[in-house]
Parts: structure tokens; C-alpha cells; sequence
């Protein structure tokens, strides 16, 4: 074929396949909207309610995650209390400008960050709106005496105060200006202009790593809107970073401080940094610390009364891992524990796996909260009674919480064969209404998946999805072996697009939770740190056997796909168990030497964890023969076996896993001969640009299927 021809493949399906087939297909699938926020407002007098659900989708022309929103009005039908009425009263109306927003309870204010750009320079405002008009706009570099409103979780944060004249903001705290010491000046006594601090402007300033670049000391600021002239205080502590604001009452607030000693390590994907909870007072000149359970505390959520409830758990060791249910009465500052780490007598929760609480989540008369755990490879709500301190599930599984007002949630739902979808249920007389789609449901055509408990030597189970066109289902067919990150991460029953166009092209998908996964109990977290690239490199090679001696994937049609520690498994894969002679091998920034890591990456405790199991010790530095540990435990010590052809996707701007882990193993293979290719993109770890995204899904079908081609005619 001559470098002029568009190539064409043929693929499992029997489909011939071209690059503009494949661009096609990916447009298909990123136009699917996914629900990410809704907002409930008052009821009105006959009962009814306005929910706006905030939807976001991957506009391909435009090369942007798009947003828009959707109003309904929801009520239960008065001649049957079991049915719920639902009407969309509004078209989609394109928010994608809007950065932040936060509605007040009343739902009668609500203020929305926006960036411009004016004389080149990008500039936000927090435009604050009414129902009827835009009541303020508010320049944050004239206005604040901050830096910029930070927009990036975990430490974005917008929310109005009960009696809505106050909004605190998460912002950057303000950077002495700096200058060279050879600045010119009219007169060597002249002070630096503009209050400078001549030969600072090198000096190191240490952020928080990995999606947070540049947010290096987070404040807040509280806007006092009670008055036409704007007034703002901030509030700030030494060595803490703060986050998750939450008021009290009109005049107290309540927020979380982040240790910033004696190194800032990686928060993304990081749950378990030391962290305070700090009190303070509108007539107060410092904020006092009201509980350090020297902990990770995050999602701090109180009710309209004051009462207050958070998340908490252990620092170090695994980045995510199960956590308490706290409650904190703000008074004395006592903690009481509501549910605690090992959760006893309940089919189908062990522990709590989650990653966030809603904004809105307790009941009206405050004597439940509701939230979304995943368990057991489901995500499922909750709810937790305060005064028994007894946990249970709420509707089928598949479920989590947008909002809930007190009496009424919306949520969304979504499983591997259903796409994502909202719906609303009303607390009736304490119980609660069948759950009313917002939108039509849409179930992927053609897919079917089953999920299949396999063994191990500790008595632990692995649990797998497998996912397959339907009319192959139960046949033996090319298979993508698609292993998660973290690695105390997990595959769940919910909605992910590279499965379904997979499918469409007639290739299964084996999905594998290998022990370390999160989501099932501590002990399967906890077995894996000392032991990577031992057991779960045995547990996913389990996972094939069993399937192909099934009889339902076809060993010779065997890709392995998975980024950051599933990378670390695909390549370990590749290397260590070659003679499977696996078709293709697609990979995103991988760990390839945990040795090199260590003093590369934004989580340098991620080496001492998942290599030692032991915590992170900030004076150390590692010895020889602790280096040659690590080394022997990555993929790196197996790369001379490995004859798999290779594709890796690298992020230019990853901070977790440094590029230069990629870069070798690709140099590695090239130099001994084994097909390979590299592409690099100017994005971070997770590689989730749209313009990134799709040019990744089409470049890694090319070259699995350039290799199924291959195979056919050998």
C-alpha cells in the first residue's frame, strides 16, 4: 500500500474498517451526554419542584468538553402518591463558559465564575445573579485581595451562607510580587516598585503536583454581598492549604486545612493527605482548630441547623482506601463515629469506598444522610440513620446522588449495557417513590456482559466483568484485556464508551478487579502493597486462564490495555508472561521502573507504599539494595522477553508518572527490535483532552487491528 491510500482493516466482526470508520464511531459515542450536577429547587405551592440537571459531552468539532443544562418540573401525582410526574420545561442551554456555580438554598441567588480574556490577558469574574437579574459582577483580580479563584478539585469551593448576604470562595492566596535585583531604577535609594521584593523571582514555590499546577497556598475569601459596596476578607492559615468550606450559621463557617509539611505531596486521586478541621467566625480575627485527629479528613457537610458530618480515615499507606462516617458536634468539637471502617451483617456493603459526599445530603427533619458508595463493583446509595447508626441501601444498584433537598433526590444511573441517565424520587411518608427517569433511558444495543468471581490462594476472590457483542457472547473471540489503575482503583457496573465501540467492532472486553482493588474490604486493599508485580500480575493472568479454558476469549487474540499501574500490569504482562504471545499491547503512561519514580513523581509515598508497605519517610533517602528492590518488582526487569507489538501514549505534562517511565520502555523495545510506537501529547496523567482522547482511540484501533490484519494471514 502506498503511503497516498487511506489503510482499511478487517475486524473481528468481519467489518472493513478505515480511519474515517473509526472517527465516526468515536463522534457517536462522545456526543453521549452524562449527567454531573443537579439542583432542586423550593417547592412551590401546589407541591411541584424545578430540578436543573447540569450535562456534559465531548464536542469533537470544537475539541472541548461541552455542558449544558436541562429544567424539569417534577411532583407526585395527587390521585396516586406512587407515581411521579415529570415534564422538561426548558431546552438545553449551553453553559460551557460557566467554570464554577453555586445556587443558594432558597434558590433565589446564584454565582457563577466566568473567565474572559481581555488585552490578551485571561481574567475572571463571579457574576452574581437573581432570578431576574444580574445583580454584581465582580473583577477577582481588582476586587479580592487574593490570587485567582481556584477551579480544580480537591480545593475549588463556592458557597453562600445561609442567610445569603456572605459567598466564601477557595482562592490562591496572594503572591508577594518579586522583581530581579538588576530591575532598573531612577535612583539606587529608590524603593522596588509596586512593593517588590528585589531577587525573588526564581525562588521554588512548591504546588500541590499532578492536575494543580500553580495552586501553591489556597485561602478564603467571604465576599460580604450585603451591601452595594463589595467587601472581602480572607482567611488563611500558615503551612495549611484550605478547602471544603462549609457554613454553620450566617455568621460561622467551618473548613479543612491540608498540611503543607514538610513536603506537598500529590492530592489528586489522593485521599489520605494529614488534614485539620479549622472553625472560624465572621467577628473572629483567627480561625481555631476544632478537631486533629492527626487523620485525612475531607467532605465536610453540615445541615441547615449546624450539625455537621465528614469523611475520615488513616494517613498514607494505599491512596484510597475505606473511611469512617464521622459526625462533629461544632460546640464541644466531639466525634462520633457513625459508621466505622468495617461494616458488619450487610450483604452488600463491607466498608465505605467513596469518593465524595453530595453538597446536599441530609435529610429534612436531620435525622438521615444519603450518599453513594461503590461496593462490590456497584455503585449504590445510601442511607445513614445519626441516632442508630445504622447503614442501608437505597434503591437498585447502579444509583448515585446528584442533590437531595431533604425530601426529594435526583440522581443518576448508568450500568455497563445502559447509558447515563437521571431520574427522581420523592420521600413520601418515609418511604420513598419509584425512582422517575428525567430522560428516556437508552440501553446499548447489542451488549451483553456477566460478572464472574474468580479464586485466589488467600481466599479472596477476583471479580471480573465480561463484556461482548451479543451475538458472540458465548463464543471464544479476540478479547481487549483491560486492566484499572491506582492500582487501589476499581472496574464497576457503569457506563464506559471504549467498551461499547469495542464491541461494535466485535472484540470482547475482560475488565479484572485484582486484589488491591478498592471497593470490596481492607483486606483486599492491604494485600497487595509489598507484593506488585507478584500477585496482581498472577491474578490477571488467572483471569485469561480461566476465561480461555471457557472457551469464551481466544488466546491467540489477546490485547492488553491499561495506563499508570494497569500500564505497569500490561507491560509486566507482556514481558513476564510472553509465551502467551498476546496480539497488541496499548499502554498509557505507564510505570515501567518504580526505582526511577521515586523521586520523580508528585507521590513519592506511592513507591514506599505499593514496593515496601511502608509509610513515606520525607528524610530518607533509599539505600542501594532498597532501589535494586524496586527495580526487581517493575517491568523493567522482564523488558528482554517482551515481543509484544506495543503502542504508548504519553502525557507531556504528567506529574504522576513522570513520561520519561514511557519514554524508556519504548526505547527499550525499539532498540531490541520489537515493533513499537510513541505518541506524546501536551496533556496530564489521565490523558483526557478531547482532541487527546479521540486521536488516542484512533490510534490505538489502528494498531490492534493492523495486528489482528496481521495475524489472520499468518
Amino acid at each position: 500500500m502506498s503511503s497516498s491510500e487511506t489503510p482499511s482493516f478487517i475486524a473481528p466482526n468481519g467489518q472493513t474498517v478505515t480511519p474515517s470508520d473509526l472517527v465516526s464511531l468515536y463522534r457517536e459515542y462522545a456526543r453521549i451526554p452524562s449527567p454531573g450536577k443537579a439542583f432542586i429547587r423550593p417547592p412551590l405551592s401546589n407541591g411541584a419542584q424545578y430540578v436543573t440537571v447540569n450535562w456534559s459531552s465531548r464536542d469533537c468539532e470544537q475539541q472541548e468538553v461541552s455542558s449544558h443544562t436541562k429544567v424539569y418540573r417534577v411532583s407526585v401525582d395527587s390521585s396516586n402518591p406512587k407515581k411521579v410526574q415529570v415534564e422538561r420545561v426548558s431546552d438545553c442551554l449551553d453553559t460551557s463558559a460557566v467554570v464554577l456555580s453555586t445556587t443558594s438554598n432558597s434558590g433565589q441567588r446564584t454565582a457563577v465564575l466566568k473567565t474572559k480574556t481581555k488585552d490578551g490577558k485571561e481574567k475572571q469574574y463571579i457574576d452574581i445573579l437573581t432570578d431576574s437579574w444580574k445583580e454584581k459582577s465582580i473583577d477577582v483580580e481588582l476586587e479580592l485581595s487574593t490570587g485567582a479563584v481556584i477551579t480544580k478539585s480537591p480545593f475549588s469551593g463556592m458557597i453562600w451562607s445561609p442567610d445569603e448576604k456572605h459567598l466564601a470562595v477557595v482562592c490562591e492566596g496572594k503572591v508577594p510580587k518579586s522583581e530581579s535585583f538588576f530591575t532598573p531604577k531612577k535612583a539606587s535609594t529608590e524603593p522596588s516598585k509596586n512593593g517588590a521584593v528585589p531577587g525573588e523571582e526564581y525562588f521554588y514555590k512548591e504546588d500541590w503536583g499532578e492536575a494543580l499546577d500553580g495552586v501553591v497556598h489556597p485561602v478564603i475569601c467571604i465576599l460580604d454581598l450585603s451591601s452595594s459596596d463589595l467587601m472581602a476578607k480572607v482567611v488563611q492559615v500558615n503551612k495549611y492549604s484550605l478547602q471544603s468550606p462549609v457554613w454553620i450559621n450566617g455568621n460561622t463557617f467551618l473548613f479543612i486545612g491540608v498540611n503543607e509539611e514538610t513536603k506537598k505531596l500529590g492530592v489528586i486521586y489522593c485521599t489520605n493527605r494529614p488534614s485539620v478541621i479549622y472553625k472560624w467566625s465572621l467577628d473572629s480575627d483567627e480561625p481555631t482548630v476544632l478537631y486533629d485527629g492527626s487523620t485525612c479528613i475531607r467532605c465536610l457537610r453540615s445541615s441547615p441547623s449546624g450539625k455537621v458530618v465528614f469523611l475520615e480515615n488513616s494517613t498514607f499507606g494505599p491512596h484510597f482506601k475505606a473511611s469512617q462516617l464521622v459526625s462533629l458536634d461544632v460546640l464541644s468539637g466531639k466525634r462520633d463515629v457513625l459508621v466505622d471502617l468495617d461494616i458488619r451483617g450487610h450483604p452488600e456493603l463491607r466498608a465505605l469506598y467513596v469518593d465524595d459526599l453530595p453538597k446536599r445530603c441530609w435529610s429534612y427533619d436531620e435525622s438521615f444522610v444519603v450518599f453513594h458508595v461503590i461496593t462490590l463493583g456497584y455503585k449504590r446509595i445510601v442511607k445513614v440513620d445519626i441516632t442508630k447508626k445504622e447503614i442501608s441501601t437505597l434503591f437498585d444498584a447502579g444509583k448515585f446522588v446528584l442533590d437531595f433537598d431533604g425530601k426529594t433526590l435526583v440522581g443518576s444511573s448508568s450500568t455497563i449495557t445502559k447509558r447515563p441517565a437521571s431520574w427522581v424520587s420523592f420521600l413520601k411518608d418515609g418511604s420513598w417513590t419509584e425512582p422517575a427517569a428525567l430522560e428516556e433511558e437508552i440501553i446499548e444495543k447489542n451488549l451483553e456482559y456477566s460478572v464472574v468471581e474468580i479464586p485466589t490462594e488467600e481466599s479472596l476472590s477476583i471479580q471480573t466483568f465480561l463484556v461482548a457483542p451479543s451475538q458472540i457472547q458465548s463464543s471464544s473471540a479476540p478479547t481487549f484485556v483491560c486492566i484499572h489503575g491506582g492500582p487501589h482503583s476499581m472496574f464497576c457496573d457503569s457506563f464506559m464508551s471504549p467498551l461499547a465501540m469495542f464491541a461494535q467492532l466485535g472484540f470482547k472486553s475482560l475488565l479484572i478487579n485484582y486484589r488491591g482493588s478498592a471497593g470490596f474490604d481492607e483486606k483486599m486493599v492491604n494485600s497487595l502493597p509489598t507484593h506488585v508485580g507478584t500477585k496482581d500480575v498472577k491474578d490477571c493472568i488467572a483471569c485469561v486462564d480461566h476465561f480461555v479454558q471457557k472457551g469464551l476469549i481466544d488466546p491467540k487474540n489477546l490485547i492488553l490495555y491499561g495506563g499508570s499501574h494497569g500500564g505497569f500490569l500490561v507491560t509486566h504482562l507482556s514481558g513476564q508472561y510472553a509465551h502467551y504471545d498476546w496480539l497488541a499491547c496499548a499502554t498509557r503512561n505507564p510505570v515501567t521502573d518504580l526505582a526511577g519514580m521515586t523521586e520523580a513523581t508528585d507521590i513519592p509515598d506511592w513507591c514506599w507504599t505499593e514496593g515496601f508497605g511502608e509509610n513515606y519517610k520525607f528524610d530518607r533517602v533509599l539505600t542501594d539494595e532498597e532501589l535494586l528492590a524496586l527495580s526487581a518488582k517493575s517491568p523493567i526487569r522482564w523488558v528482554h522477553q517482551v515481543k509484544t507489538p506495543t503502542i504508548v501514549f504519553l502525557g507531556s505534562n504528567d506529574r504522576r508518572v513522570p513520561m520519561t517511565q514511557g519514554l524508556k520502555w519504548y526505547q527499550l523495545l525499539k532498540a531490541r527490535g520489537v515493533k513499537t510506537k510513541c505518541l506524546v501529547y501536551k496533556d496530564k496523567h489521565d490523558l483526557y483532552k478531547v482532541e487527546v482522547d479521540s486521536d488516542y482511540f484512533v490510534n490505538t484501533m489502528l494498531w490492534v487491528l493492523g495486528e489482528f490484519d496481521a495475524r489472520r494471514w499468518k
